[in-house]
């Protein structure tokens, strides 16, 4: 199957196993799969904002059911957000702790 695809376009390849009836579909570059109106139509992909960075391009989830909602894109946290928390409740850190933490540049 190589020997026959690699010399062919990509198009040429999938009109001929087409035309055979054979079920298939050319693999499409992230390139070609990013600028497709469909992706973004089935939210795909889909467009947010960050803090940091303005709009970017994340991916939606692939899976569709019926007419729910697409779940909300949400920014992770910056680096470094939930740091205090997270010492706080795992590790039991007070706030004295926290602060040498910060000052032997450890957080």
């Amino acid at each position: 199957m190589a020997r026959w695809t690699a010399p062919q376009p990509r198009a040429a390849v999938a009109a001929a196993v087409a035309a055979a009836g054979v079920p298939s579909a050319p693999v499409r570059t992230i390139s070609e799969v990013g600028s497709d109106p469909h992706v973004f139509r089935r939210a795909v992909v889909r467009e947010t904002e960050l803090p940091a960075r303005g709009a970017v391009m994340v991916l939606g989830t692939p899976i569709k059911l019926g007419a729910s909602a697409e779940p909300a894109i949400t920014p992770p946290p910056a680096l470094g957000q939930d740091t205090d928390d997270v010492l706080r409740r795992l590790l039991g850190l007070g706030d004295g702790e926290l602060a040498e933490l910060r000052r032997a540049g450890v957080t």
